[in-house]
């Protein structure tokens, strides 16, 4: 296995697991400004979903595809640095955020996905 497959949810989450990063029903804190960042684009969704409007829209999924992209950017680094025979707490810590704002990130898309298809 090649260390960039290690950002499939079905590597990662077993790997952080057995490392003892994650713990199952954990309630992680993500970084304040990506929280920020995603509130901040629920909220443009929940707007739209009572005033659709397609430019805003585009706006929205726009944002979503920079902060995912900005977000496997990150991840790529961090895994490029992990050997799992020597695993290095900070890059087990970045793989963790990711994971987490993965989740985040996954559920947005699915209200945008749900959004798009009332369109």
């Amino acid at each position: 296995m090649n260390n960039l497959e290690l950002l499939e949810e079905e590597r990662l989450l077993p790997m952080l697991e057995e490392a003892g990063i994650v713990v199952s029903g954990e309630n992680f804190q993500l970084p304040e400004i990506f929280l920020m960042e995603m509130t901040a684009i629920s909220d443009h969704l929940t707007e739209l979903e009572s005033d659709p409007d397609e430019k805003v829209f585009g706006i929205l999924k726009t944002a979503v595809v920079a902060a995912e992209e900005e977000m496997l950017e990150e991840a790529a680094e961090a895994v490029n640095g992990y050997d799992p025979t020597n695993a290095d707490a900070a890059v087990l810590e970045k793989l963790k955020i990711f994971y987490f704002k993965r989740k985040f990130l996954l559920q947005i898309k699915e209200r945008v996905s749900i959004f798009a298809s009332r369109n």
